[in-house]
């Protein structure tokens, strides 16, 4: 339905319907059971499409589209194991694994051998590096932003959850069609960030947003935003994070913490799942400001995080690095502002560029409509980049499911 060949291929909204109606109904002829092995810190909620809450109750529409799949994900106050009357068809351990799965992951499987799946969310260049390098042969197949060795399970950080639900003018996401809308709506004509203010200055328009607690990154995005800090355009960035912080969250987004952020200390707000809704806050966030700090902490070919995807859900524009294949991860190759990964120019010299331009943008905002969202008038996207929608880790859990079904007849 989505040939590489089609690559450059616009599909409208309705096109896209078409073509969820035969991708998401997953051809599952037996009952198959996943045993997901979580860790403390799990950055995508696998069954946010598969199950309409979070306490596990699913909803009809989606019992249809991907019957006879189990998801076993254990409480995470208990130990990822099989109890002595449980069986797993697929074991799914994402916590990019060393080694293979433990011992107790292994009790009383199925008569067949269960179908291993290891995965990694982190950069094969960075701290997955042991899995790429080493972990994943002890697996059947790997799962993640990267393919490796032909697997059929890659997927993307296009989530359903990034959305906030409904909630400071959001709209909640249950398909890839309502992805695609979000993506192709034109963003206010003005931003709402005109009434925060750091508390220190009379200022009170920021024009881009930076959210992080890793100050440095291999790749140069710490050393980046210290020197546009320094720099004496007349631009300014809202600093939430911990890194460079200079800024409270608004007040009136704090009610949507919730539990278990409600009372975290201001540094880790952002830090930690906080049940997924650290994500959603953050795309709030992206959709106060004309640009969102979207630079990955390594460079790697695939790795395009939840980062540049909350910008573009909220209507801001990604500032993002321009290494390997990370234009192929827009929706658009002018839906992003890009800054340049390799040498050649000085963090200074790059600083002092992006600065000027958030300035420019900033006292030229017919310039900035149709620089950034022209490209959203054609109502379409490439067949290339809506399979990037469809790989949502949303539905692995389905592809996990319907591979095992029909591989075991």
């Amino acid at each position: 339905l989505l040939p590489e060949s089609d690559n450059n291929t616009l599909l409208t909204l309705e096109d896209i319907a078409v073509i969820e109606e035969e991708l998401l109904h997953f051809n599952i002829p037996t009952n198959v059971t996943v045993h997901f092995l979580g860790s403390e810190y799990v950055s995508i909620q696998f069954w946010r499409w598969l199950l309409s809450d979070q306490r596990g109750v699913f909803s009809d529409k989606r019992q249809q589209r991907c019957p006879r799949c189990h998801l076993h994900f254990p409480p995470w106050s208990h130990l990822n194991h099989l109890t002595a009357n449980e069986t797993a068809d697929v074991i799914l351990d994402m916590t990019c694994p060393k080694g293979p799965p433990p011992q107790h992951s292994k009790m009383n499987r199925n008569q067949t051998k269960p179908i291993l799946v290891g995965g990694c969310g982190e950069s094969q260049s960075g701290t997955g590096s042991v899995y790429a390098n080493q972990g994943r042969k002890h697996y059947d197949y790997s799962a993640g932003f990267h393919v490796y060795d032909k697997s059929p399970f890659q997927t993307t950080y296009a989530h359903l959850h990034l959305s906030p639900n409904n909630k400071f003018n959001f709209s909640e996401l249950w398909s890839v069609t309502d992805l695609a809308r979000q993506l192709l709506q034109r963003p206010p004509s003005s931003r709402r960030n005109a009434g925060i203010s750091n508390g220190t200055t009379s200022e009170s328009y920021f024009d881009a947003t930076f959210i992080h607690n890793d100050c440095s990154g291999r790749s140069g995005r710490g050393a980046l935003l210290k020197a546009a800090i320094a720099t004496k355009e007349n631009a300014s960035i809202a600093r939430y994070g911990k890194c460079f912080h200079n800024i409270e969250r608004p007040g009136w987004l704090a009610p949507y913490d919730g539990s278990p952020c409600a009372g975290r200390s201001k540094e880790y707000f952002f830090h930690d799942d906080c049940e997924a809704t650290r994500d959603g806050t953050k795309t709030v966030l992206a959709g106060l400001h004309d640009f969102t700090f979207s630079l990955e902490n390594t460079l790697s070919e695939d790795y395009f995080t939840e980062k540049r995807w909350e910008a573009l859900i909220a209507g801001s524009v990604p500032i993002v690095w321009d290494n390997h294949n990370s234009e192929d991860s827009l929706p658009d190759p002018n839906a992003a502002l890009f800054i340049k990964s390799g040498g050649g120019s000085s963090n200074e010299e790059k600083a002092r560029e992006l600065m000027k331009k958030l300035e420019y943008y900033r006292n030229n905002q017919t310039a900035y409509y149709y620089d950034f969202f022209h490209w959203k008038q054609k109502g379409s996207l490439t067949a290339k980049f809506t399979r990037k929608l469809f790989l949502s880790a949303d539905y692995l859990i389905c592809r996990l499911c319907e591979f095992a079904s029909t591989s075991k007849g």
